[in-house]
């Protein structure tokens, strides 16, 4: 007999647990598919605000919510900045800026978003150059830089985006 309320008891407190880990994941799940309110990477948050470092001029305020922690103002989650997507891990895939007049030159630092698959520029006022670095972007998927003010040729490192399918 108390073999059997022991069993029973058991029993219960693993159903419970159980029904304890169903209740967190649904609830600790976005509508995305995502898993709860995990902000983005770190060093990529830094990236996206040293890309912003090299704006001369947002004359809609795009960039206006890409802010550090801990400024009033601030959206602390990079995933929710104005013009970036992420993907159900908090890793920025996308960052999409086309038509927003941004004056400025292209910052290194995107090599830090390790995950980006499209990068939309198009319709900005980038100067110089087409960075040579965009060909070590090797997950590229998307590339639009049209219609700003690059000087110079087409850098030959472009060559190196195998996963490309729209340039």
């Amino acid at each position: 007999m108390r073999s059997t309320i022991c069993h029973k008891t058991l029993h219960l407190v693993f159903f419970n647990l159980t029904l304890l880990l169903v209740w967190l994941k649904i609830t600790a799940t976005t509508p995305d598919g995502g898993v709860g309110d995990y902000k983005c990477i770190d060093k990529e948050r830094d990236a996206l605000l040293h890309f912003k470092s090299y704006i001369r001029h947002d004359p809609y305020g795009i960039l206006s919510t890409w802010t550090p922690n801990g400024k009033e103002e601030a959206i602390g989650d990079c995933c929710e900045w104005q013009g970036v997507q992420c993907d159900n891990r908090s890793r920025v895939t996308t960052l999409y800026l086309n038509n927003a007049y941004l004056e400025g030159t292209i910052s290194p630092s995107l090599l830090n978003l390790s995950y980006l698959t499209e990068l939309q520029l198009e319709s900005n006022s980038f100067s110089g150059t087409i960075p040579t670095f965009i060909g070590s972007m090797t997950r590229l998927e998307f590339l639009n830089l049209g219609h700003n003010d690059f000087s110079g040729r087409v850098p030959s490192e472009l060559g190196n985006l195998t996963n490309l399918q729209s340039l």
